[in-house]
């Protein structure tokens, strides 16, 4: 039973640490704009997805501050704000 015990949480341990790895926050602008660029390929208008991308990239690497998302009529999510300029 000790063993059993022992290597449930092994197993729940090892799992979160790969969960928090998963996780983790882009730190750049750089890494910001390669995370949303995976996206482009499933959008509407690709190119202009990844226009507005390099767009958003510069301006972040001016101000370190990735803007909302953004589509017609509006606006979605919160500025990610703190990033490296690099």
């Amino acid at each position: 039973m000790k063993a059993v015990l022992i290597l449930v949480v092994v197993v729940i341990t090892t799992t979160g640490a790969a969960y928090g790895q998963q996780q983790q926050q882009p730190r750049t602008c750089s890494q910001v704009a390669e995370f949303v660029k995976q996206q482009c390929a499933s959008t509407y208008r690709p190119v202009q997805c990844q226009n507005t991308i390099e767009q958003n990239r510069v301006n972040c690497l001016a101000s370190g501050t990735w803007p909302k998302t953004g589509y017609a009529g509006g606006a979605i999510g919160q500025p990610i704000t703190n990033l490296r300029r690099e």
